[in-house]
């Protein structure tokens, strides 16, 4: 297997026990995948440890994958789930704010920001907060799944990714108000 195998060869290879297949196919989906799995555990070793079981969980499943060419996105899929359960086990009842107990401006400001400063005042939210906006903005998912993910409704799931957002809109205002000062 190399560079220029496709996806459905390499997916044949891997439930085959190819490791070559394996080796080609872990290092394609690695990159992609590692960011998002380490963005909801924040800690290295966590993170690595979690993909490695992943992936091997996935070549195990793979009789479960319907199409080849969807495999990235289904062991991405395993993997950020692999990492919620994770993030639940470590902290069982999640501090997600009920929308009372946070007053948030909304702000007005409409300018782009930079990625660094996003990322940075995102992990400066409360981790509900935190990890609903992740796995809505950044993982795609979709407010329901969140809810069954993190054991919580899906009317709150909305609340804390609106309530998340301003919140982090405000910090980034702020923020830009104290570098210009």
């Amino acid at each position: 297997m190399n560079q220029t195998s496709t996806w459905k060869e390499l997916v044949e290879g891997c439930a085959n026990g190819n490791r070559a297949a394996q080796m080609e196919t872990y290092r394609r989906v690695w990159r992609d995948i590692y960011p998002a799995v380490w963005r909801i555990v924040r800690d290295k070793s966590q993170a690595e440890d979690i993909m490695q079981e992943s992936i091997i969980k996935g070549f195990e499943l793979l009789g479960t994958l319907q199409k080849a060419e969807t495999y990235p996105a289904w062991q991405r899929r395993l993997a950020v789930n692999d990492a919620l359960m994770w993030w639940r086990k470590r902290s069982p009842q999640p501090t997600i704010l009920s929308p009372d107990e946070i007053q948030v401006e909304e702000s007005s400001n409409d300018e782009n920001y930079d990625w660094n400063s996003i990322e940075r005042e995102l992990n400066n939210l409360p981790e509900g907060y935190r990890m609903v906006i992740q796995l809505h903005a950044l993982e795609q998912m979709k407010h329901e799944e969140i809810a069954t993910m993190l054991q919580i409704s899906a009317s709150t799931v909305r609340s804390q990714y609106s309530r998340g957002l301003a919140l982090l809109r405000t910090q980034l205002d702020e923020r830009k108000v104290r570098t210009y000062h």
